[in-house]
């Protein structure tokens, strides 16, 4: 449901469209999301309710072009969670695009995998942590 500048809802439903007017998937991400927050309650973990939550609000602004743009969302930033993954994997993938957009003339690019020799269990959140912040490993 939409809102208008004065808080009042108006009743339209919005839709989350791509450029090529294809429906965004945010209800698929959005039921993964709550069967992962079923996983954290049965092992009575506190990311239940954040989880939970996540997506829960969202505000969209209108601009002059009438188009519409997810302009905040109450996301819950948990690791694991199957929207805020897809949601960070669509802005990077922006940031990057517009990088290699202003510097593609005259480069060629290669794809380029990299990869961590396996954990123990108990050093996984370290090791997750460590290729995120882009620290070598220790381990």
């Amino acid at each position: 449901m939409a809102i208008n500048d004065f808080g009042n809802i108006t009743g339209e439903i919005l839709y989350d469209l791509k450029d090529n007017n294809k429906e965004v998937t945010w209800r698929l991400h959005r039921r993964i999301t709550l069967w992962l927050a079923q996983a954290y309650k049965r092992i009575d973990s506190p990311k239940y309710k954040r989880i939970v939550d996540c997506a829960g609000y969202m505000e969209f602004r209108r601009y002059t072009d009438n188009s519409l743009k997810l302009h905040s969302a109450s996301l819950c930033q948990i690791r694991l969670c199957p929207t805020c993954t897809w949601r960070r994997s669509k802005k990077v993938f922006a940031q990057i695009s517009k990088i290699i957009d202003s510097v593609a003339d005259g480069y060629e690019f290669i794809f380029l995998t990299l990869t961590v020799t396996n954990v123990a269990g108990e050093y996984l959140k370290q090791q997750l942590d460590n290729m995120v912040s882009a620290k070598p490993s220790s381990l």
